[in-house]
């Protein structure tokens, strides 16, 4: 009974140590993402072609395969393929020709927040749009 014992307490403290691992792993990207959109600078995104796009199962979002071009002050425009979630009454908001608003971190101008209430931008993709 007493070896039992001690291995359930072996257990529960091994899970508790690795679910405080995992809390401050996820509480550092969470303030690094706080810290890069408080210094972002705004900048507009021109919509250069529209990849595919899927109905997000768990959100009810267009999820949308994006290449961008990144206009922001001082800067030489850069292109950028990206995903954006996108409510979907908004959706005709986006393709080719518009612009958006975004925010853009000085220190990874590959890192964008949108800066429109009807979308967030979910990151640069490692493939581009064909």
């Amino acid at each position: 009974m007493h070896a039992l014992l001690s291995n359930y307490l072996a257990y529960f403290l091994a899970a508790t140590a690795l679910i405080l691992v995992l809390m401050r792993v996820l509480s550092n990207s969470a303030r690094k993402d706080r810290e890069a959109f408080a210094r972002s600078v705004p900048g507009k995104a021109l919509v250069l072609k529209v990849g595919n796009s899927t109905l997000s199962r768990s959100h009810g979002a267009m999820i949308m395969d994006l290449l961008i071009q990144v206009q922001r002050a001082g800067v030489q425009p850069y292109e950028l393929s990206t995903m954006w979630s996108v409510q979907p009454g908004s959706v005709p908001k986006v393709r080719a020709g518009q612009t958006l608003a975004i925010k853009v971190d000085p220190l990874d101008p590959q890192r964008l927040f949108s800066a429109e209430a009807w979308a967030n931008n979910l990151g640069v993709k490692k493939q581009p749009i064909d």
